[in-house]
């Protein structure tokens, strides 16, 4: 299972009422429960299971904290033994480049990290082999480290039962 759809599951209960969707920006998830109040104790309850909230107007963001990110992606499943078909071939050598890449988890950017995770949540293969390459190379170019761990996230994903084959 992806874990945006465990962290999902995680939320929902926290979550009184409103709406707990994919967020379009820069968070993982975007809700409307501010517009149904108790606002202070949802956040410190989203807070307490590991997230971080923004509130922005009637909306909340809401992404998982960095030691969040790390236990997931700590939590992957051995992907030595998955070998691509044509289809995933490009995608699968770029994730093994870079989930072989030796780079601190604190040097790493969240934000391409969350970019996989929202790619993969939504099914869209094509988002990320179109999109993806582009944002390492702008980091490439900024001379900034690249995420690991975005490699490691889209081995697993290929490698689950039913997927890239």
């Amino acid at each position: 299972m992806n874990p945006l759809a465990l962290w999902r599951n995680e939320l929902r209960p926290l979550i009184s009422r409103g709406f707990l969707r994919r967020d379009q920006g820069d968070a993982l998830f975007i809700s409307d429960f501010p517009r149904h109040g108790d606002t202070e104790s949802i956040c410190g309850a989203i807070r307490q299971a590991g997230f971080t909230v923004t509130l922005e107007k009637d909306l909340a963001h809401i992404d998982a904290s960095p030691e969040k990110y790390w236990e997931m992606i700590g939590n992957l499943p051995d992907t030595t033994d998955y070998s691509p078909n044509d289809e995933t071939l490009y995608l699968y050598s770029l994730a093994r480049r870079l989930a072989q890449m030796d780079v601190p988890p604190e040097k790493q950017p969240l934000f391409p990290i969350r970019f996989v995770l929202k790619c993969l949540e939504g099914n869209d293969p094509t988002a990320l082999s179109r999109h993806f390459p582009p944002l390492l190379a702008r980091l490439q170019r900024k001379k900034e480290d690249l995420p690991a761990a975005a490699g490691k996230l889209i081995l697993a994903a290929l490698s689950a039962p039913g997927k890239g084959e």
